[in-house]
């Protein structure tokens, strides 16, 4: 059994700077799959960990089926229909588009628009989370459907050096099996409605697309508890992300509710011994403790260094 946030992502680094993509990573939770004679192994996320929600692009596929979503770039808006010229046409693996250095071929005013595809295809029922970030303007649709409108009134975030929107979300009802296509429309820095804030600005401008499945904190707690009751082995991954590294370093308090995840463990701790499995980086340490004495810390938690608590039975 495998229960926690970060199972199903590979966290291998922190955020800024450092956030570099490997030639190669696996989640968790594919790693211990491919350890077992088991074609699926029994997940549940038990208690999100996230400040925005999680990036959607290694859900989404291109039209030709590829990870992630198409970038098409043009000169003049949506309103103009099918006549605009595409400029620029790029596959994107990462829906966190950090624009500092892009420049769009012909722009001469500062100002372009970008539509960015993708079909997502869950793999369960359920009322479904969309997220939306700018810096600039965006509007988020759902097989043509506006769902979220990230353009007409905007709020100050943190993302983007402070130059970015808070996350605006919107939710859709999906079933599994069927193919919903995202479309964003998204027009560059210049157009945004935030005024100067920001720590530097820069003219790309940028756009942050993220989602999740909408739960209910404390019956998804009971929900991994029992399930966690039913298995020979618990492995729980936990910890950080890179949205919480990035406010640490800016110096930000630490908002996200830890408290639902001291919780989960402990409530596992009580019924099931467990491995609990950790990612720290960037020198930010991640203290998760365990009340219950079914738990003890084997080994120091320090930065860039995975870690395990290995629980006694």
């Amino acid at each position: 059994m495998v229960i926690g946030p970060n199972a199903k992502v590979s966290t291998f680094c922190g955020g800024g700077s450092s956030a570099l993509a490997p030639y190669y990573a696996i989640t968790p939770y594919d790693g211990i799959v491919s350890k077992t004679n088991c074609k699926e192994v029994p997940f549940t996320v038990g208690a999100y960990s996230h400040k925005e929600l999680p990036l959607l692009g290694p859900s989404l596929r291109t039209a030709d089926g590829q990870i992630g979503v198409s970038f098409s770039a043009y000169l003049e808006p949506p309103t103009v229909g099918n006549s605009r010229e595409r400029v620029d046409y790029k596959i994107v693996k990462k829906t966190d588009m950090f624009m500092f250095d892009y420049v769009c071929p012909k722009d001469t005013k500062g100002i372009w628009y970008a539509d960015i595809e993708g079909s997502l295809t869950p793999d369960m029922d359920g009322d479904f989370e969309l997220g939306l970030c700018v810096y600039g303007t965006a509007k988020l649709y759902v097989d043509g459907n506006l769902i979220i409108d990230n353009e007409s009134k905007q709020r100050q975030g943190t993302v983007f050096f402070g130059n970015g929107t808070l996350e605006e979300i919107g939710e859709i009802s999906v079933k599994k099996g069927q193919t919903y296509h995202l479309k964003v429309e998204y027009a560059s820095a210049a157009t945004n409605k935030l005024g100067g804030g920001g720590v530097i600005r820069f003219g790309g401008g940028g756009v942050r697309i993220g989602g999740a499945y909408k739960i209910d904190p404390m019956e998804e707690i009971s929900r991994a508890v029992e399930l966690a009751k039913k298995a020979d082995q618990v492995v729980v991954c936990a910890g950080l992300n890179v949205s919480y590294v990035l406010i640490l370093l800016l110096h930000h308090p630490l908002s996200f509710d830890k408290a639902k995840l001291l919780y989960l463990l402990r409530r596992i701790g009580k019924v099931k011994a467990m491995i609990v499995k950790t990612c720290c980086s960037q020198g930010i340490s991640t203290r998760l403790y365990l009340e219950s004495q079914r738990a003890t810390l084997t080994q120091p938690l320090s930065s860039k260094q995975e870690v395990q608590w290995k629980c006694r039975g």
